[in-house]
């Protein structure tokens, strides 16, 4: 009896250590799987993170600005009755696309004309003519008008010049008939400057001088146009073969101003005087509004010469009015999406955009497939901080 009981202890210790051996082997193996899984883990979060990441910043690049583009237009534009909706993209795109470096040429020098009234709008003028890198820029204005610019005291690349101290070569503001009343003197004073910037080129012999309306904005150094420049001939955008508006102007130097001024008739405004002079003489070119100099239509043709040379769109006036709508003083009404009556391209049959490079949005415009870069905008609105 004594043996049997042995017998059977040691069996039930050999089953007990046979269930053991089972159990370790089964947890090991357990172990085993669960060790897999866990280093296949970091490998699937590598994979899933980054297209987590991918598809979050194309929501937000594309997605979500293509949300804004469909939703800003809604706007109804009821004065004028041409008015449409814009086609524009007005979100500003990072581009990590750059554009080809061109030379900038420093030896420029770049007007403005501030006479009689202070057009606060010229401040935003000026400090993007800084960011752009201009190292040359002159203010011609009236002495009690001075305070207005003390905030580019210490800029030495910002020069005030009164306009009490430059000559009066042609006597034009006791000669000529125009409206010195209206728009606070806007016509007679739209031609005024001319004479001062000539007496100003010709007091100093300042070259290469480029003049912009207090209006307008431009997204390039001036410097990269010279050298695509005739040096004989004064540059200025036509939008028709009658008119001109000389938003932007290149005067090579006062020699050919000069003989520009000397056929000025004293009577007509300057979008009127510009091309009657341009037919009659050899001495004014045309900064280019549109892509097609071999256009059918001769007078599209006109005012898209040299585009194949200087390789950029100017506006005259119709593109920033077809962006930001025309000045107030005409209407209270919204009329963004504004179409110039007069201008032979009618920027709203084109898709105008933004990108931002070198941290500066700049308008760009698709003719036809092709981007063009725009130079200027003529901010009709005068809401310039809108479209820096």
């Amino acid at each position: 009896m004594k043996k049997l009981l042995e017998l059977r202890k040691t069996s039930n210790e050999f089953r007990e250590k046979q269930q053991k051996k089972l159990n370790d082997a089964n947890n090991n193996k357990t172990q085993e799987i669960i060790n897999q899984n866990v280093e296949k883990e970091p490998e699937k979060q590598m994979v899933e993170e980054p297209r987590k990441q991918i598809v979050e910043k194309h929501r937000k690049q594309i997605v979500e600005p293509r949300k804004q583009i469909v939703e800003e237009p809604k706007k109804q534009i009821v004065e004028p009755e041409k008015c449409e909706t814009p086609k524009i993209d007005i979100c500003f795109k990072q581009t990590q696309t750059q554009m080809n470096k061109e030379i900038i040429n420093h030896n420029v020098n770049v007007i403005l004309c501030c006479l009689n009234n202070f057009q606060n709008y010229i401040l935003i003028n000026i400090e993007q003519l800084i960011k752009l890198g201009h190292k040359s820029i002159y203010i011609i204005t009236n002495k009690h008008l001075t305070e207005y610019f003390n905030c580019f005291n210490n800029n030495s690349n910002v020069k005030i010049i009164y306009a009490e101290d430059l000559n009066e070569d042609y006597d034009f503001n006791n000669k000529t008939k125009l409206d010195k009343n209206g728009y606070k003197g806007l016509w007679l004073l739209s031609s005024l400057r001319f004479f001062y910037i000539y007496s100003f080129m010709k007091k100093y012999n300042i070259t290469n001088v480029f003049h912009i309306e207090n209006d307008v904005l431009i997204y390039y150094n001036v410097g990269v146009l010279v050298g695509k420049l005739e040096k004989t001939k004064m540059y200025v955008p036509f939008d028709s073969y009658s008119r001109n508006i000389a938003s932007i102007l290149f005067i090579p130097n006062k020699d050919v101003f000069k003989m520009i001024l000397d056929e000025y008739n004293y009577d007509k405004n300057d979008m009127f005087n510009f091309p009657i002079i341009y037919k009659n003489t050899n001495l004014i070119d045309i900064f280019p509004i549109f892509n097609d100099e071999n256009s059918i239509n001769k007078e599209v043709a006109f005012v898209s010469k040299n585009i194949s040379n200087i390789g950029y769109i100017f506006d005259a006036a119709a593109i920033g009015q077809y962006l930001g709508g025309i000045d107030s003083i005409h209407t209270t009404n919204d009329t963004t999406g504004f179409v110039n009556e007069t201008c032979v391209i009618k920027y709203n049959n084109y898709n105008i955009f933004w990108n931002t490079i070198n941290n500066i949005n700049k308008p760009f415009i698709n003719i036809n497939n092709i981007e063009y870069p725009i130079f200027n905008l003529h901010i009709h609105s005068k809401r310039l901080e809108k479209f820096v």
